[in-house]
Parts: C-alpha cells; structure tokens; sequence
C-alpha cells in the first residue's frame, strides 16, 4: 500500500450551498518546477497519476488516464437521492474534474488515500479483454472553495473521510517507441465506509461528510436542488 496525498492553495472565490494538506502548494498553469508526471506503466501508476492530477490541477492527466468506454457509478447510497443518475459517462468525469481544478472557484483541494494491490477480475474480464481491479481505501478529500453559479456569500468547505474507490484497469497496446505498456481506468465505483449525515432538504451541504462523486457532480452541475 501507498498514500498518496495531494495539496493545492490558491486565491479569489465567491458562495456555495445549504446545508490536510502536502508541501505543495503549485497552483494550476503554474509554470515553476514541480514531480514529474508518472508514467501509466502499471496500475498503481496510474492510481499515482490521478493523484499528481489532484496536486497539479493538470486536466490533461485525468484525460489521459481514463478509457474511451470509461464509467463512473455513483455509491448506491447517492443514487438513492432522487435527482442523482447512476453515472457519469467520461466526457461528464472530464467536466467534473476540469471545474474542481479551476483556480477561480477552488481555493484549496486536498486528496489523501490508501491504494491496495491490482488483481485480475475474472467476474468482468471478457476474451481479448482483461481487467485488473484496484482498491482505493481511506480516501479523505478536502475542498475549500464556490461551487459555480451558487449565490452564497464566501467559499465553503465539502470534504470525504473515510471513503472507498473500487477501480477497475485495462492494460492498452505498447508504446511503439519504448515497448512499455499504457493502463487505463475504465470504471471507477464510489462508495464509503459510514452512512452520511443527514443533509436536510436533500441537498449537499458544506462542513458535512460527502462522497467523491457526490462532490464531482455538485461542481459538474453547479447548485442545484432536489425537487420535493
């Protein structure tokens, strides 16, 4: 097992809804030296890059990493909430990621997890088409910042403690210069090991337990309610 964490601190931000931290603090576009990016040779890289995507707020790694047929499923626990779907197709995890990495909005985000060994999942394997599973466990996420289009005055805090991500990887044709392999997420499950607070209203609320996706989806639509 290896911990990953990941720290950004940046500036400017406005509202948000109802109701950690590394030594790096390079903010998104910043043109300083910082770790380089880690190679998607094996899945615990990959799990390495999605982390360095977090400290860097680089998009282009969280593109790079996910598969063409990627999905994510929601926790059952979220899609019980009547305005949630069960998941978000890759250009939506895309979008998601692209506005929790905006420097705008976001003034602190922090991500901290456990990752375990990767195993063949012969349950979801298929001939021609062999998928490794990893799990990510003790997942705690910190985010100070607005959620866009929400009319609250002053940032909020949304954080994870505690969480569960179950990756599932395929193994990609070599590099045809190097002969290295490439992995890549084809679908990720959300889940947590404790039962939320109750939100009220069934909204999400800030200084409150939330899930991963749960938070993705919040900055991926902007606020929004749940209709009663």
């Amino acid at each position: 097992m290896r911990r990953s964490e990941s720290t950004i601190l940046l500036a400017c931000v406005l509202a948000l809804l109802c109701g950690g931290c590394s030594d790096s603090t390079s903010p998104r576009g910043d043109t300083g030296p910082g770790p380089e990016a880690p190679d998607l040779s094996s899945p615990a890289n990959v799990m390495a890059a999605l982390d360095y995507a977090y400290e860097t707020r680089e998009i282009a790694i969280v593109d790079s990493i996910l598969s063409d047929d990627f999905v994510f499923v929601f926790s059952a626990e979220d899609q019980a909430r009547p305005w949630f779907p069960d998941s978000l197709t890759r250009a939506q995890e895309v979008s998601a990621h692209d506005a929790l990495f905006d420097v705008d909005s976001v003034q602190t985000l922090t991500l901290d997890f456990d990752v375990g060994e990767a195993a063949i999942d012969t349950t979801r394997s298929s001939p021609g088409d062999t998928l490794w599973t990893i799990l990510a466990t003790n997942v705690h996420i910190r985010l100070y910042g607005t959620v866009p289009g929400c009319g609250y005055e002053g940032p909020l805090e949304y954080k994870v403690d505690g969480g569960i991500g179950l990756f599932w990887l395929r193994e990609t044709s070599p590099d045809r210069d190097t002969g290295t392999p490439t992995w890549e997420i084809v679908r990720w499950e959300d889940d947590r090991i404790v039962p939320a607070r109750p939100q009220g209203c069934g909204q999400l609320s800030a200084g409150s337990e939330n899930t991963w996706g749960r938070i993705k989806y919040l900055f991926l639509n902007g606020c929004y309610r749940s209709e009663h």
